[in-house]
């Protein structure tokens, strides 16, 4: 475990899923350093706590601050509770396109851009990508860390990609009150194969099941019922509703949500490409290249892609309908014991 140089021990309150990211030259001075305490210290001291307690504890980080309205902050109300916590990463990305960091971060795209300018660095492959300071905030997109499960936390599915982002949503619905720590600690992520990520980048955004299951439940109403389980079982409904949508219709509907994120990649792009006028020759191609594959308007999903949603819907379905049976039982008798 290791941390960024300049890590700060201070309270972080941009509501943001955003991480700071470097990428290393051969040649380049160590900017990691390693964690000065147990692993799990920092992790632990926030699992379970309310958010009251950790901003009466913890020093705030004035720049977080600036600028804030108080409504920005309202979503941080003496109910919230941090049920997990999520750490960074160092060495290999974890995706296979960089274009999430060659968006309008200001540090990550100065960083990106030193002078000379590598290309290689688009490889992401080491890379540093994580927050300087505990942050809170209401959503995640990472596969956490550490789970406070002493109250029911949901299923995933195995369809895809995105799992853990399916994760947190659900999560969310499960336990409204939820927020997400995300601390200042990158775990090692080595990848045995190297990835082309230029290459690959270059490619449209691709069609993700798990990622617009996700989204769709972000913007649906709250789930209704007193405690998990009661949530869980309209969950359930949730997903047989959208599970009984004929082909053509839910063709159009995630279709419909595809093409809008390729066209926000498209617009993070172009606010890049405005931060940086003086950039390389050569990374202003290739945002440009980027955002020109990233044009292409979909008419429908092909027939891969399709069932692939549905079978994201069906296995998070038929998880959501066992699962609080499941957990009870292994509550109540860890699984260690369950399969001696």
């Amino acid at each position: 475990m290791k941390r960024f140089a300049g890590h700060q021990r201070d309270l972080e309150l941009r509501n943001s899923t955003a991480y700071l990211a470097e990428f290393p030259d051969p040649d380049d001075a160590v900017t990691l350093v390693e964690v000065d305490q147990p692993i799990y210290a920092e992790a632990l001291r926030l699992l379970g706590q309310p958010a009251a307690a950790l901003l009466a504890e913890w020093p705030l980080d004035a720049e977080s601050l600036a600028g804030s309205a108080a409504t920005e902050l309202s979503w941080l109300n003496s109910k919230r509770q941090v049920r997990a916590v999520i750490q960074g990463t160092y060495g290999s990305f974890g995706v296979a396109s960089v274009l999430p960091v060659c968006g309008p971060g200001r540090r990550t795209l100065g960083n990106l851009l030193r002078a000379p300018f590598r290309m290689d660095r688009l490889m992401a492959d080491p890379i540093h990508h994580g927050v300087e300071r505990i942050r809170l905030a209401d959503q995640a997109v990472s596969l956490p860390w550490l789970i406070d499960a002493r109250e029911m936390v949901p299923p995933s599915n195995a369809a895809g990609v995105a799992e853990d982002t399916l994760f947190a949503t659900l999560l969310r619905q499960l336990d409204p009150e939820a927020c997400f720590a995300y601390v200042p600690s990158l775990i090692g992520h080595h990848q045995m194969q190297r990835q082309d990520r230029v290459r690959d980048s270059l490619l449209p955004i691709g069609f993700g099941a798990n990622h617009f299951l996700a989204q769709q439940l972000q913007i649906a109403p709250r789930v209704s019922g007193v405690g998990a389980s009661a949530r869980m079982r309209n969950l359930v409904d949730w997903f047989g509703d959208w599970a009984a949508i004929d082909d053509p219709a839910l063709s159009r509907l995630a279709t419909r949500w595809w093409n809008e994120e390729r066209a926000n990649a498209c617009s993070r792009l172009t606010e890049a490409l405005a931060l940086a006028p003086q950039a390389p020759a050569e990374w202003q191609d290739f945002v440009r290249r980027m955002r020109a594959a990233n044009q292409k308007i979909e008419l429908s999903l092909d027939p891969t892609d399709l069932a692939s949603l549905r079978r994201a819907i069906a296995q998070t379905r038929v998880a959501l309908s066992v699962w609080p049976e499941l957990f009870e039982c292994f509550r109540i008798k860890p699984i260690e014991h369950r399969l001696e």
